[in-house]
């Protein structure tokens, strides 16, 4: 059974296989660990502690420390039945806030030498200079030191952890085992069909992000807290025979963390956005910084090498320039988050749809709203509240329902300043998927309007490529799209199949006038039939099929050359 340690050595040394620079970028090894887990593991080891101490009687105990490891032990009950607890420390500003947390007299190393403590903590973690004055003055003293390392425990407790989630997925034996950043709905219904077909599928994300909502589409479903590392090991553990990795913008290295934590299992890559068709790389390093950039484009390029298939989450030829781009030859399949009959909301009656340019139209927009003070150059199409003016102007009603996972807060201030100066717009909280369809069909028309600015530098290749998830999600509720002529492959959707109504940039002020022109019932007679003919249950063989011919080899991996 490996170790932690062994673990990050062999990922470290795996990820230079792929290129020198990764390693170096990631810096697995340094990431300070934030996560509950983390936090448990070190009460766990303080609690023990405790429990020792109490053991031998002792009543009067030193803590040479910080801070922090003073307030783990206060905050356990047990603690109080000691008749003093004391942080020992000669730095002024730790004695500050040690008597933030109660302890009105900080003792100093002088203290050693005249208070009659029975033992003393010592915090291995400290450098090494103060670690050996402490030890040495409190021995000096005559005191019992009990060492203690907080890595030590907190290792100690990954290891258990992981070999915990890692045996309970390989009992379960998936047939398909997700891994993502947090899971994307289009995860959850590809779980749910493949298992109304018989197959067996669990999930790992790194962040607990809603899984009350999404527990119910796998058959377990487990997280890592946000601990990297902790992360790696149940990799590393694993003994599943398929991985089918989430890919998003900034987090291209997550598939190659996971194929160097796992050399084993076959691992498919699913793209959603895609940094280099989204901007420029002297942009992107704009938005984010150099390092990031850096490492996303080095990961992207060697997603197409080093993958043992993909998935893309758009059009056909904008996958295709990938391929080339790459000289990639990897197996691939394009493969969308179709409507699912189960999330269907029950068809409108015909009649009564039709409206008046002087009546009012209602719509909805579902997904991430950004914060008005991200670069508009970057994010000024999801920034939406000019657009949201304009159409109030025209007394539109305009609805947002916001993701599950995303809450009001004080980066949309403007947004909540807006709806309370209007009965015209509200901020929604979001709902999943199998009830948000249902509170949509109260409304017209679903956006997937935006604005795009002069200096907009988004690139027209992502405009042009992507399919939108909440596409299908309006889909699924029966109601039609008004959609900027900018998306080109879902403004073709549109048109080919008539599900909604294409705009330009000039159609927004005289916005209704063109939904009444609309023949609604029609449109929404069509978006019947076309979920009907276009739900991931005929779709899902494409799924599976790429993952037989993943895992029967496939053509040659990697690149031409």
């Amino acid at each position: 059974m490996p170790s932690i340690a062994d673990t990050l050595e062999s990922v470290n040394r795996n990820l230079a296989e792929y290129h020198p620079e990764l390693p170096g970028l990631l810096k697995l090894t340094k990431r300070s660990p934030n996560s509950r887990l983390v936090t448990h593991g070190k009460q766990q080891a303080v609690q023990e502690l405790l429990d020792q101490l109490a053991r031998d009687s002792r009543t009067r105990i030193g803590i040479i420390g910080n801070t922090g490891l003073l307030d783990t032990f206060l905050s356990f009950s047990s603690a109080k039945n000691f008749e003093e607890v004391h942080l020992i420390d000669d730095d002024r500003v730790t004695s500050y806030y040690a008597q933030s947390f109660g302890i009105q007299h900080p003792l100093s190393t002088k203290d050693l030498e005249s208070r009659s403590l029975d033992a003393v903590v010592l915090d291995t973690s400290l450098r090494t200079s103060t670690r050996t004055r402490f030890e040495s003055l409190a021995l000096d003293n005559r005191l019992e030191v009990y060492p203690f390392d907080p890595q030590t425990h907190i290792d100690r407790h990954r290891q258990e952890i992981a070999e915990q989630i890692a045996g309970e997925i390989n009992a379960l034996q998936p047939d398909v085992l997700y891994l993502g950043h947090f899971a994307y709905f289009n995860l959850c219904k590809q779980s749910m069909i493949l298992r109304k077909n018989g197959k067996k599928t669990a999930i790992l994300l790194q962040i607990p992000n809603n899984m009350e909502f999404k527990e119910q589409y796998f058959d377990a479903m487990f997280t890592s807290h946000t601990d990297d590392i902790l992360f790696c090991h149940i990799l590393a553990l694993l003994k599943v025979p398929l991985i089918h990795v989430q890919g998003w913008m900034t987090l291209s290295y997550l598939p190659l963390l996971i194929k160097a934590a796992n050399k084993k299992s076959k691992i498919v890559c699913e793209f959603n956005d895609i940094s280099s068709l989204f901007t420029d790389w002297k942009s992107f390093a704009m938005i984010w910084n150099k390092a990031d950039a850096r490492l996303e484009q080095i990961s992207e390029e060697m997603l197409f090498r080093h993958m043992d298939g993909l998935i893309f989450n758009l059009a056909a030829p904008s996958a295709e320039a990938l391929m080339r781009r790459y000289d990639s030859v990897l197996p691939k399949i394009e493969f969308h988050s179709y409507p699912v009959r189960e999330f269907f909301a029950p068809p409108a009656p015909p009649g009564g749809a039709e409206k008046t340019p002087s009546e009012e139209f209602r719509l909805a927009f579902i997904g991430t709203l950004n914060a008005s003070n991200l670069p508009k150059e970057f994010f000024g199409d999801v920034q939406l509240l000019p657009m949201l003016k304009r159409l109030v102007r025209q007394k539109i009603h305009c609805d947002i329902f916001l993701l599950p996972y995303q809450a009001k807060n004080n980066s949309l201030w403007d947004y909540s300043y807006f709806e309370n100066s209007t009965p015209y717009f509200n901020i929604l909280n979001g709902l999943p998927p199998d009830e948000i369809t249902h509170a949509l069909i109260d409304y017209d028309y679903g956006v997937m309007f935006y604005l795009f600015s002069d200096d907009f530098r988004v690139l027209p290749d992502h405009l042009q490529g992507i399919l939108p998830t909440k596409f299908f999600t309006f889909m699924e509720a029966g109601i039609p799209v008004i959609v900027s002529e900018e998306l080109a492959f879902v403004a073709t959707i549109v048109r080919k199949h008539g599900l909604g109504v294409v705009v330009s940039q000039e159609d927004l002020d005289s916005l209704p006038a063109l939904l009444a022109s609309a023949d609604r019932d029609t449109l929404c007679a069509n978006i019947y039939r076309y979920r009907e003919e276009n739900v991931m249950d005929n779709h899902i063989v494409k799924l599976a099929r790429l993952y037989d011919l993943v895992l029967a080899g496939g053509p040659e991996k990697g690149c031409k050359s």
